[in-house]
């Protein structure tokens, strides 16, 4: 690999946060988006975008291994 790219799930410390970009979603039409976000040293959440289109197979390729195609296809098929 060329460069080299530390990716953690992280689980929002504040509901506030979370549903503040649900509402985000919800004002544009999306039902789903890649947020793409930053954790600075002191622990503050750093909101960069939404892309609607956003990519994430690769994030099932690698390690931590996140089943992302997996949740989607569980909330079509249960909505």
């Amino acid at each position: 690999m060329r460069y080299s790219v530390k990716v953690d799930q992280i689980v929002m410390q504040f509901k506030l946060e979370s549903a503040q970009l649900l509402e985000l979603m919800k004002y544009f039409g999306l039902n789903y988006g890649a947020i793409d976000m930053i954790v600075t040293p002191d622990e503050r959440y750093i909101f960069l975008e939404i892309n609607p289109v956003g990519e994430f197979f690769w994030l099932e390729l690698y390690p931590p291994y996140f089943p992302i195609s997996q949740a989607i296809a569980e909330i079509l098929v249960n909505s």
